[in-house]
């Protein structure tokens, strides 16, 4: 029989699934360095955003946000738009990298992945679906699905128990669903709608975790809520924070984004719109508030009010972004025509409330194919997913080794603590296949109680992590 939905939710409970709801603070200020060009159409019509990360030149990394009366708009790190995708009322947008999809880009190149955007198309009833061309960092369609509502606010989401790869929709009504996403055939992607319930009032900013199978979700007027991500997770809810008394937020609760960490750890990331301040919580355990910022004038470059999306990476890109790399809408953008984005370095903002950079997590790996960047004879390292996973004990990591290298391989607890090591380090294995057994049992040779636990995996110089969910 196989593991319920029920259970893998219980096991996110003992993981930390609560709430506190401490003293509000005053706004620190972080600094941004560069703005994009404006929207394309005049007036605050810039909304969401995401990041996409080049597979070989970080420097060469894009900024995607969506024109809520028109299409998307692609930017380099300089803040300079690139590519203009003609659309109709398009409104928030996610991505993902290593969706399976079986096609061939515009040069002719074929692919089995790719980096997937989704973003929800109001006017059309639908959500449309780009790929990201490595070669020419341009966007590529990539197919429509027709959703039963009217979709406001989107996420994407990656299972860690399935693999599979989700879409969360919602509406201006508080009706929310989870399409399951898959190839369609002929480089397009199509979808079933495996989940619906309702928030409460009005929604639309939303993200999923990959890790930890969390998904969070604003209520405008109300606050934030944290969801199950399974499909089978239902309609339980805990209120991470709110607009009411003693909470942190100002209506309209609008965008979120999660700032990764190897080990479980990081932060999620809020706009409090009406008061044009971010508000940080940690991203596993009880969502811990830990304080609120704001982006305010930095010479030529207006501060941001009234944000509605935002995303943000840990990765180290080009740019002056070494350390990682906050986005924010920017409703006004004194002086512009149309609203637009600002870029903030994600050490401003840790150096203002005492947060982490950990460039360690690339979100590259997600979803995967894992690989140390290739040698020159193209080979590269193949590390595959836990099986089985959800495990009530053992479980076994698959790998391919196209040239002999030292392999490190330990089990991990959330904060990071040595729970198992399952090989030592320095020790040194040939080239081909192999794999790497966890029997669920603790360096002390006790069965590890029901969590969320790590298996961390050096091949070399270069550090992977896969999550593996424990029921006992």
């Amino acid at each position: 029989m196989g593991l319920s939905s029920t259970r893998i939710h219980s096991a996110l409970v003992l993981a930390g699934l609560s709430t506190a709801i401490l003293p509000a603070a005053s706004a620190a200020a972080v600094l941004p360095t560069v703005e994009t060009d404006p929207s394309h159409h005049a007036g605050d019509t810039a909304d969401d955003v995401a990041i996409w990360i080049h597979p070989t030149n970080t420097s060469l990394s894009l900024v995607i946000g969506d024109d809520k009366l028109g299409g998307l708009m692609v930017y380099g790190l300089d803040g300079r738009e690139l590519q203009y995708v003609d659309g109709t009322n398009y409104n928030n947008l996610d991505l993902r990298y290593n969706f399976p999809l079986a096609g061939t880009f515009s040069g002719g190149t074929p692919h089995q992945t790719v980096a997937l955007v989704g973003v929800g198309d109001e006017l059309g009833e639908q959500l449309d679906f780009f790929k990201v061309n490595p070669a020419t960092r341009r966007l590529e369609s990539a197919g429509s699905i027709t959703t039963s509502i009217v979709p406001y606010g989107s996420c994407m989401y990656r299972s860690p128990v399935s693999g599979r790869f989700y879409y969360f929709v919602n509406d201006q009504s508080g009706a929310t669903q989870q399409w399951e996403l898959r190839d369609g055939g002929g480089g397009n992607v199509t979808g079933t709608l495996v989940r619906q319930f309702e928030v409460g009032t009005k929604t639309e900013g939303c993200v999923a975790d990959d890790v930890l199978a969390r998904f969070y979700i604003g209520e405008e007027a109300v606050g934030v809520w944290r969801y199950d991500a399974e499909p089978g997770g239902g309609s339980t809810r805990i209120q991470v924070d709110t607009t009411g008394v003693g909470g942190h937020l100002t209506a309209d609760v609008e965008g979120m984004s999660l700032y990764y960490t190897w080990n479980g750890s990081g932060y999620l990331i809020v706009s409090s719109q009406g008061s044009s301040t971010f508000a940080v919580y940690s991203r596993d355990g009880d969502n811990t508030f830990l304080g609120t910022f704001s982006v305010p004038a930095n010479g030529t470059i207006d501060a941001v009010s009234s944000t509605d999306g935002l995303d943000v990476t840990n990765f180290p890109l080009g740019g002056g972004f070494s350390q990682g790399l906050l986005v924010v809408h920017d409703a006004t953008n004194s002086g512009g025509t149309a609203s637009n984005y600002k870029y903030v370095p994600w050490e401003s903002v840790a150096g203002a409330l005492s947060l982490r950079i950990d460039t360690s997590w690339d979100p590259r790996h997600v979803g995967g194919i894992v690989g140390v960047p290739p040698r020159p004879d193209g080979s590269s390292i193949d590390l595959g997913r836990p099986h089985p996973n959800p495990t009530s004990g053992e479980t076994t990591l698959r790998l391919m080794l196209p040239h002999a290298v030292e392999v490190e391989a330990t089990v991990r607890d959330l904060e990071g603590r040595l729970m198992r090591r399952l090989v030592s380090s320095g020790t040194g294995w040939g080239a081909g296949p192999a794999s790497i057994h966890w029997d669920g049992r603790s360096e002390q040779d006790t069965d590890l109680p029901t969590g969320i636990y790590f298996l961390r995996v050096r091949v070399g110089r270069h550090l992977y992590h896969r999550s593996v969910i424990v029921l006992r």
